[in-house]
Formats: structure tokens, sequence, C-alpha cells
């Protein structure tokens, strides 16, 4: 029941701001503790089959591939112009909050969708010989 009230949050502050001003702190406090209760719940729901946690390697090497994506990051406004720095984050902000929409609203669209939709699957052949010289890759959606 909470979580529905969450959901239902979010979807009320997208729409209620269009015919009433709602201060953008405001906003911002329901977006994000909504956001994180419903990741929180979503994720403890799941059974654990295999320990996702942080080892020692991975914990050292963070600071290196953090240091790595900041040097490229800053080779890239050296190299390109400040213009095309931003076109390139907006277009990796557009792809990944669209990723992380469409995980979050999958519960919903499964919950709305007719079960004969949800059976339905599409498999396709990609060649991949440039990086492969004897398999192709396959996918199924």
């Amino acid at each position: 029941l909470v979580i529905a009230l969450a959901f239902a949050m979010l979807a009320a502050e997208c729409i209620v701001p269009e015919f009433l001003p709602i201060p953008t702190p405001v906003q911002l406090l329901i977006v994000s503790c909504c956001t994180i209760y419903i990741g929180a719940v979503r994720s403890a729901s799941y059974e654990k089959e295999s320990s996702d946690a942080f080892t020692h390697k991975d914990a050292y090497m963070f600071p290196v591939i953090a240091s790595a994506a900041l040097f490229s990051l800053y080779l890239l406004i050296r190299i390109l112009s400040k213009e095309w720095v931003n076109y390139l984050l907006l277009a990796y902000m557009i792809l990944v909050g669209f990723a992380a929409i469409s995980h979050v609203l999958r519960p919903i669209v499964a919950a709305i969708t007719p079960t004969f939709l949800s059976s339905l699957s599409y498999s396709g052949r990609i060649p991949i010989r440039y990086f492969r010289e004897k398999d192709d890759s396959t996918f199924t959606i």
C-alpha cells in the first residue's frame, strides 16, 4: 500500500505543477524520497541468489576508475568545444534516464498489459564479424 502511495505521489508530482505552482525544493524532496523508497523496497523484495557486494579489489579499483573517468572528461573538454561536451553529456543523461524510468515503471506496465503480450518474444541475430571471426551474437527481447 505504501509503495502504491509512493508511485501515486510521483505521478501527482508530474501532473500537479501544470495547474498549481509547487516550489522547486518541495518537488525535489518528493521525487528523491519517493524514488529512493521505491528503489529500496524493490531491491529488498528480490531474492539474493548471489552476493553483489564489493570485494576489496573493487574498492581499490574505484578511485582508479573514477580518476580515469574524470581525466577523460577533462580531455574531452580540452579537445572539443563546450557545446559538443554538453551534447554528449545530454545524450548520456537521456539514455541513462530512459533506462532508469523504464526500470522503475516496469511493474506498473506489467500489471496493466494483457498476459498474452508479456509472453511474446522476439529473437534475432546480429552479425558481429568485426569482433569475432566465427560466432554471431544473438539476442532475445
